[in-house]
């Protein structure tokens, strides 16, 4: 499988790394959007699946939706990941190492759910949030779409996060 790789910085690297994992897969870089707002190379290569591999929660959804009106998009999991079935994740969200995914967890598309964090039972995670390294999410929280949740912080049990907000990193929410 073939999977493009929409930049090339840090969090980039992060998932190119993943997807070395797995020898059946071949990724490219494409970090052409700065200065090409149509991904020209991108749009034009025959690479058909991608994943954004921006951390501004706002870029990473413009990419999203100018690329997934003509390519597919492509969920990445880490190995490490433990996710109960049925998974209920939207495409493009990417998983990195060591995450926890509870029971009745639902989570939208072009997420991106980083190092060590723990989702637990029934939250919701809106299309474009980032929840942070280390992150907690208790029982029942919703984040709103493109909302980020900081490193280290603890959101408590049914706690609503607002669209596009930010929870910085340590907080406590309750």
């Amino acid at each position: 499988m073939q999977i493009a790789v929409l930049g090339a910085g840090g969090h980039g690297q992060v998932i190119a790394s993943v997807l070395a994992l797995d020898s059946e897969i071949e990724y490219k870089y494409f970090d052409d959007w700065k200065d090409y707002p149509d991904f020209s190379a991108f749009l034009i290569d025959d690479w058909k699946r991608f994943i954004v591999a921006i951390g501004d929660n706002s870029e990473r959804a413009k990419v999203f939706y100018i690329v997934n009106e003509i390519k597919t998009p492509q969920t990445v999991f880490h190995p490490s990941v433990m996710i109960p079935f049925p998974r209920v994740i939207g495409e493009g969200t990417f998983v990195n190492a060591g995450v926890i995914i509870n029971t009745g967890a639902k989570i939208g598309d072009n997420v991106i759910l980083n190092t060590g964090c723990i989702v637990e039972h029934h939250c919701i995670i809106h299309n474009h949030a980032h929840i942070a390294p280390g992150a907690i999410l208790l029982g029942g929280v919703e984040i709103g779409e493109g909302a980020l949740v900081g490193a280290g912080a603890v959101v408590l049990p049914g706690v609503r996060v607002p669209e596009w907000s930010t929870v910085g990193a340590g907080s406590i929410v309750e």
